[in-house]
């Protein structure tokens, strides 16, 4: 058999030649990836050529797409680093709200139960009994808060000097 780029095969010895089905010489044909010169009939040559191209082709797509793949996975992780760090940043924010409330609640209330002795009585003794009670409970309370203060946050901080945690969480968004 002389083989020039006249020479003729039918489907199945194309798709002997090419290692494939007829049925994916058929599909190819169909995809524009090999030309047919009637039915069941492809011009061998340019039919080859043509199956190689599209080889190329295909293999030039998955390489694109294993780095479009790569790309998107570096974005996601990026994305989930820069969520967990403003979490982070807004349980440390909340928390310092709530230790902000505390101190606003509380600090008054001091005030107003050291009253409590002069309106209740004028029994001088009574008075400075009370006194010491209510001082004694108050500073039990403080000391707990300042335990609880000194405790880290979930960012592995201390809780105290809300100005400084506000100070890097608004330069952490900047």
């Amino acid at each position: 058999m002389k083989l020039d780029e006249d020479t003729e095969v039918t489907a199945s010895i194309l798709a002997l030649a090419l290692g494939i089905s007829r049925k994916r010489v058929e599909q190819l044909a169909g995809d524009g990836a090999i030309p047919r010169l009637g039915k069941g009939r492809f011009p061998l040559l340019a039919s080859i050529a043509g199956y190689v191209a599209w080889l190329k082709d295909e293999q030039r797509r998955v390489a694109k797409s294993a780095g479009n793949s790569r790309i998107n996975d570096a974005r996601a992780a990026e994305i989930e680093v820069r969520t967990a760090e403003r979490l982070k940043t807004l349980q440390g924010l909340g928390r310092d709200e709530g230790l902000a409330v505390v101190d606003a609640v509380l600090g008054p209330m001091r005030s107003d139960l050291q009253s409590v002795p002069a309106r209740v009585t004028k029994d001088l003794a009574l008075r400075r009994r009370l006194e010491g009670e209510l001082n004694g409970v108050l500073d039990s309370a403080a000391d707990r808060a300042r335990i609880f203060r000194r405790r880290p946050s979930a960012d592995g901080q201390p809780v105290g000097n809300r100005r400084a945690r506000r100070a890097a969480a608004a330069e952490k968004r900047a």
